[in-house]
């Protein structure tokens, strides 16, 4: 799982975007520049949702962890398995929200991961994929 740092590690080209979204979902850890409190929750398109977050929350907030699943299905399962360990450390404020520091989600998230089998991505490594996935698209094109 990465810490993401800025909003320039977003795939912002709609057609890559679409492309990049079509299968994969992330978990992510969303809240104030400081780390806490943070919401815990899932999106394929995580430049939108920071940026929804954004619109009704009074802080300046980032993006400090998303682990990347191949599935909706996956990221929904793993999400409600973080809620549910973070729910028995009575670490809920109201919905998605939790008091844990951004270090502390990135271990429930990998944690919960590791326990149910599910493989994730960091965001680097999601973006790697990405690069090699649409370099391979246009190679085949100019072929």
């Amino acid at each position: 799982m990465t810490a993401l740092t800025d909003d320039s590690n977003f795939i912002t080209d709609d057609h890559l975007r679409k492309i990049y979204g079509n299968s994969h979902c992330g978990v992510y850890a969303i809240g104030p520049q400081e780390g806490t409190p943070l919401k815990i929750g899932i999106t394929k398109n995580i430049a939108n949702r920071v940026s929804s977050i954004q619109t009704g929350h009074w802080l300046k907030i980032k993006c400090h962890v998303i682990a990347w699943t191949s599935s909706t299905d996956k990221a929904v399962f793993l999400e409600e398995k973080c809620h549910a360990l973070l729910d028995k450390a009575q670490k809920r404020i109201s919905g998605e929200w939790f008091t844990i520091d951004p270090e502390w989600a990135a271990k429930v998230i990998a944690h919960v991961a590791d326990s149910l089998n599910i493989r994730t991505l960091s965001h680097n490594e999601m973006l790697k994929k990405f690069q090699k996935s649409e370099a391979n698209r246009l190679d085949y094109f100019w072929q």
